[in-house]
């Protein structure tokens, strides 16, 4: 599950925290696409801890296609306040 830097990332973008790199999921535009699974990991308790803390403080990915930006959040938490 490795994945490979897009490019040099200047001080703000370290700064911020931005991490570009290279995704592994072929999109297709007007394509349906199925389900894909890139690898299988098995999680250690202090990943699964971070992975849940992402999830209720509800941290969120941003993904450029063909440059446009779009945005997504880690996990749904039932627990988050509306």
């Amino acid at each position: 599950c490795k994945l490979q830097l897009l490019k040099k990332h200047n001080m703000g973008e370290i700064l911020s925290g931005d991490r570009k790199v290279v995704s592994a999921y072929e999109v297709k535009f007007k394509q349906d696409m199925p389900l894909q699974k890139l690898c299988k990991l098995q999680l250690s308790v202090d990943d699964v801890q971070k992975f849940q803390r992402a999830v209720d403080e509800e941290y969120f990915f941003e993904m450029f296609l063909d440059d446009l930006p779009t945005w997504g959040y880690i996990g749904d938490s039932p627990t988050a306040q509306e």
